[in-house]
């Protein structure tokens, strides 16, 4: 089978990953160094040195079993993915960002309940780069996998986010509006409240209530700067607000910084949308006075 450079690319990282020293603390406070890790059932399996190297002889090596549920934490170095797919899916690159992604996944769901796993964070950024599609089919299913896998309360939280998403797509903004409520309220972890502040924006915006629609939305670039995939969103959604407030200077600056700063995106393609609206309306008005 052909593979294009991207992926081979990615599953070089992928191999650097599984095959890098890596550490991880028992509950008992022992800690384990390995240099690669793999599953197997309840079990991690880590490759350890047995016998140091002589000369002109290489070190002798082993597996030894650690029981996952004996596991306190991993310390799997950031796959840099997070990173470059995040990118991609702000440039529009969505269909690259999957390619980037999926090979890491699948080697991160071998240690989906292991604390310290980022399959989480990449199962997340799935969803996301989905969104940006408006594949929304597909969205649905990993929310339930995160759900069903996830072992700690901030990724069901970040699940729940996403999960109001649906609803405000589905038109019941509502039911969005108050399930990120407890999200808001609950979670500390930066990504997860960025995302429910957009969802809160979008509900308030087919709510019809303004001003709340747009403190929300400009909780992102004030609080949340480091957050980008959601800059399109909430870029749009500031613009929208402005714009539903009549305040057309603001609200035509944030929409044409978007579509400047994330031109290949669709909120930039909305942004024009909003622009050629705002264009009508100002004509309209003037024509009143």
């Amino acid at each position: 089978m052909k593979r294009t450079l991207s992926s081979l690319l990615c599953l070089f990282a992928v191999a650097v990953a599984a095959h890098g020293d890596i550490t991880f603390t028992m509950k008992d406070g022992k800690v384990v160094t390995v240099k690669s890790l793999r599953r197997q059932g309840d079990n991690l399996m880590g490759t350890v040195e047995m016998a140091p190297a002589q000369e002109g002889k290489p070190a002798q090596t082993g597996e030894l079993g650690y029981p996952v549920a004996q596991v306190a934490k991993i310390d799997f170095p950031e796959p840099p993915q997070l990173k470059t797919a995040a990118d991609l899916i702000t440039k529009g690159k969505a269909t690259d960002a999957l390619a980037q992604i999926e090979p890491v996944l699948k080697y991160y769901e071998g240690f989906r309940d292991a604390p310290g796993s980022w399959w989480a964070d990449l199962a997340l950024l799935k969803v996301q780069a989905f969104v940006s599609q408006g594949r929304d089919a597909d969205v649905e299913p990993i929310i339930q996998q995160i759900y069903r896998m996830a072992s700690d309360p901030e990724t069901t939280r970040a699940a729940k986010a996403l999960s109001a998403a649906g609803f405000v797509r589905r038109g019941e903004p509502a039911k969005a509006l108050e399930l990120c409520n407890v999200v808001l309220k609950e979670s500390t972890r930066p990504e997860t409240l960025a995302q429910a502040y957009i969802t809160s924006g979008q509900s308030h915006l087919a709510l019809k209530e303004w001003d709340p629609a747009l403190l929300s939305f400009l909780e992102i670039p004030v609080f949340y700067p480091d957050s980008k995939v959601l800059q399109p969103p909430s870029m749009l959604g500031a613009g929208q607000a402005y714009e539903a407030l009549q305040d057309f200077t603001r609200a035509k600056a944030t929409l044409n910084d978007l579509i400047g700063t994330y031109g290949a995106t669709a909120e930039a393609k909305q942004a024009k949308v909003e622009l050629e609206k705002i264009a009508r309306t100002e004509k309209a008005l003037d024509l009143v006075k």
